[in-house]
C-alpha cells in the first residue's frame, strides 16, 4: 500500500527524496535542478510549484512528481498504480497541467491518465535521449574559441534560443520577451556560452540546474548558416571540461531520440547514453 503526500516546499520535497532521486542523479537531474534552483530562490514564484510523492507503508518514497511550471509536470519512473494516483490527485484538486515529462513508460501512462480525466487527448510531443559524460574525448579542432557570454550578447542568445524553440520544441515555443527575459538571467548568471571566431558568435550552448555532482548542457544550437564546421562539437567539449574541472562528476545532455546526427557528435566526444525521456502534451 502506498499513498500521495504533498510538499509544501522543495527543501523538505528533496529531504524526502533524496535516496530515490540520487540513486539515478543523471537521469533525474530536471527533477533535482528544478527542485534545488526552487530551494535557493528567494520570495514565491509566479506559479506554486507542486511537489508530489508516492510513500509506502515505510514511510520511504517510491516516486516523485514536480511541477514549476504553469504547464508541465515532471515524474520519475513509477508503477502504474503509483500513476495513477497522481492522476488523481491532479483531478480532484483541479490542478493545472498541459504535459507531462519523464521516463517513457511513466510519461505516456501518467499523460494518458491525466487525458482521460479532463476529457483531452494526450500526444507525444518529442522523444529525448539522456545522456552523461564524465570524461571528454577532444573533438578535431575548429576555428574559433570559447567565450562566456555577456550583456552585449543578450540579443543574440535571445533570438538564437527562439530558433532552437521553433526547431526543437515547437509546441512549447514562447515569445520574444521570454526569450529576451531568459538570456538576461542566465548571462546574469554566468550560464551562457558562445563560440566565437573574432569576436562573432557562431554557436550557444547553456548550463544549469546543477545537482550534488552534475549539471546540465542544454539549447546547444548554431543557425543554419554555421552548422557542418565543428563548432558545437568543439563548444559543448570545451564547457563540459570546464564544469569537470569545477569539481563536478558529470555532465548531462538530452537531445531529440530521432536526430541522429546529434546523438553521434556528443557520443564523440564522451557522452553516453543512460536513460529515455518522453515529452507528452494533452490538447
Amino acid at each position: 500500500m502506498f499513498k500521495v503526500a504533498q510538499d509544501s516546499d522543495a527543501k523538505y520535497f528533496l529531504k524526502k527524496s533524496k535516496v530515490l532521486l540520487y540513486a539515478n542523479e543523471a537521469e533525474y537531474s530536471l527533477m533535482i535542478g528544478l527542485a534545488e534552483i526552487l530551494k535557493s530562490s528567494a520570495g514565491n514564484p509566479p506559479n506554486p510549484p507542486i511537489f508530489l510523492r508516492c510513500i509506502n507503508e515505510q514511510s520511504e518514497t517510491t516516486s516523485a512528481l514536480i511541477q514549476t511550471r504553469v504547464d508541465n509536470c515532471v515524474v520519475t519512473s513509477a508503477t502504474e498504480p503509483e500513476l495513477v494516483a497522481f492522476a488523481d490527485f491532479y483531478l480532484i484538486k483541479k490542478l493545472p497541467v498541459d504535459g507531462v515529462v519523464g521516463p517513457v513508460a511513466a510519461a505516456q501512462c501518467l499523460a494518458k491518465k491525466l487525458g482521460s480525466g479532463t476529457s483531452r487527448s494526450a500526444q507525444l510531443a518529442m522523444s529525448s535521449k539522456i545522456l552523461k559524460l564524465t570524461e571528454v574525448i577532444e573533438p578535431q579542432s575548429a576555428k574559433g574559441e570559447l567565450s562566456l557570454a555577456g550583456e552585449k550578447d543578450i540579443s543574440i542568445v535571445a533570438d538564437w534560443l527562439s530558433e532552437f524553440a521553433a526547431e526543437a520544441v515547437p509546441h512549447d515555443a514562447g515569445n520574444a520577451v521570454r526569450y529576451r527575459s531568459i538570456a538576461e538571467a542566465k548571462i546574469n548568471n554566468s550560464e551562457i556560452f558562445l563560440w566565437t571566431i573574432d569576436g562573432v558568435a557562431r554557436s550557444v550552448a547553456h548550463v544549469g540546474r546543477p545537482t550534488k555532482n552534475g549539471i546540465s548542457v542544454s539549447a546547444v544550437y548554431t543557425p543554419k548558416e554555421f552548422r557542418g564546421q565543428g563548432y558545437a562539437s568543439n563548444m559543448v567539449a570545451q564547457v563540459s571540461k570546464r564544469i569537470l574541472g569545477a569539481g563536478k562528476e558529470f555532465c548531462v545532455l538530452y537531445t531529440d531520440a530521432t536526430n541522429p546526427t546529434s546523438n553521434k557528435i556528443y557520443q564523440n566526444i564522451g557522452y553516453e547514453i543512460i536513460a529515455e525521456s518522453a515529452y507528452w502534451i494533452l490538447k
